[in-house]
């Protein structure tokens, strides 16, 4: 295991990066990235970060922010902890900050100064479309990212625990509280929440509040275009259940009390012994009522029950959401031994399977461009490969056509029709059309 600085250098809109093309076994050979290095015996990561910029620049650090650390592994090469600065202020011996600073001729790579616009464009690691623009432009708080290449393609990402991707176009990434302001921009705009079942936002205060309370469940992500830093929209997935293999619900269960962060959690045991689990039968119109504590379920086989993200299938991820909706469910239906979802395929449990709805919305400027199908094809994935997830639902309102043609772009076929479900954000009842994949 080893230790670098890995540090960008701005300056006049531009990122002072170097392209490693001067050593053939450079494991960064072709590709551009920020200055820096291994740490030598006794610094500091400040330490190494300002001799590392010294010896390939020639330039003094005179501002700084040290950003977070990337546990870098590849099966390429030993795995790395790499610290990231960015650099604000600097001088050679005659002159202080400015593209126009003079260079020292560097062994490991030619210099060039790159406007913060075209680094997506120029050829890096795949990683860096998630951490350059959060360290370029948002200055976020201190991070922990988890980079996983095999054979030079990026396989795996995390972010304080929480999963990333990285599509053709987009980043996913969790939600921050820094994504407050461009959170409040989309979604004051009344086209995106009615129509999915919440209204639109009053002030900011009201998106900081819905990022804090719903989006930052472990398997909500931001839509990130790849050359900017801020959301234009959440895709992602909720409502977690355990299914018999006819479709019948044994029970909910919450995604963010897990021992693994990364995954969602499932309860283990005998399901059927707890007798607060509604049975939902499939294809049947309405479910079976045990306690008369469900009563808004008229859908058959739903699975977005009415806890903190009733409404946000509709299309939607619901920012509000109202808290502690979810907390009732610390009864018989959610038991305290918790498991991973992948474990669930391993531990014997024949024709039990883990099900689970898709929400999402997108910013007006970026409709019918394919974004949505990109980021949801991404999420759906994972949702099998890591999760063991082998049905999802989903459900628009009559009338909301776009978020139609996305179910239908993503292989979702018609389950039934819900009518006269109350909209208890809106105040409102509304037809809605449930969807189901296969996975």
């Amino acid at each position: 295991m080893k230790e670098t600085s890995l540090v960008h250098i701005i300056a006049d809109g531009c990122v002072l990066m170097m392209h490693r093309i001067s050593k053939k076994n450079d494991i960064n050979h072709g590709k551009w990235i920020g200055v820096g290095g291994k740490f030598e015996w006794g610094e500091t990561p400040e330490e190494c970060m300002r001799r590392e910029v010294r010896e390939e620049t020639g330039l003094w650090v005179d501002q700084y922010r040290y950003c977070g650390i990337v546990t870098f592994v590849s099966d390429d090469d030993d795995m790395e902890y790499m610290h990231l600065f960015t650099v604000t202020a600097f001088h050679d011996r005659d002159q202080a900050s400015g593209k126009d600073v003079r260079l020292r001729e560097c062994d490991e790579g030619t210099l060039e100064w790159i406007p913060k616009e075209m680094l997506s464009r120029i050829p890096h690691w795949a990683g860096d479309r998630i951490f350059l623009p959060l360290i370029l432009d948002m200055e976020i708080p201190f991070f922990s990212m988890k980079l996983v290449y095999q054979k030079g393609t990026l396989i795996h990402a995390s972010m304080n625990e929480h999963n990333c991707f990285v599509t053709q176009r987009l980043v996913l990434r969790p939600w921050l509280a820094e994504d407050a302001a461009a959170l409040y921009q989309w979604v004051k705009n009344p086209k995106i929440g009615p129509s999915a079942g919440w209204p639109a936002h009053r002030d900011i205060a009201e998106s900081r509040e819905a990022i804090r309370n719903v989006l930052t469940r472990p398997e909500i992500y931001a839509i990130v275009l790849r050359d900017y830093g801020t959301p234009i929209g959440s895709v992602g997935l909720q409502n977690f259940r355990i299914a018999d293999a006819d479709g019948s619900m044994l029970t909910f269960f919450d995604e963010r009390k897990s021992e693994n962060p990364l995954v969602c959690s499932r309860p283990s045991g005998d399901f059927r012994e707890f007798s607060d689990c509604q049975e939902f039968v499939a294809g049947s119109s309405r479910p079976e009522e045990r306690r008369g504590s469900q009563e808004s379920r008229t859908g058959s086989d739903r699975p977005e029950g009415r806890g903190e993200f009733q409404e946000s299938v509709a299309g939607s991820d619901r920012p509000e959401g109202r808290r502690g909706s979810q907390e009732s469910r610390t009864g018989s239906d959610r038991p305290e031994e918790r498991g991973e979802c992948q474990a669930f395929r391993e531990d014997g449990m024949q024709g039990l399977r883990v099900e689970a709805a898709l929400g999402y919305w997108l910013a007006e400027p970026y409709w019918h461009q394919g974004i949505m199908t990109e980021a949801a094809e991404a999420v759906l994935s994972h949702a099998r490969r890591d999760l063991g997830i082998r049905r999802v639902w989903a459900d628009y309102y009559e009338g909301n056509d776009p978020s139609r043609k996305v179910m239908e772009r993503l292989g979702f076929h018609f389950h039934h029709i819900e009518k006269d479900r109350y909209i208890e954000l809106l105040g409102e009842r509304r037809t809605a059309v449930v969807q189901v994949k296969t996975m």
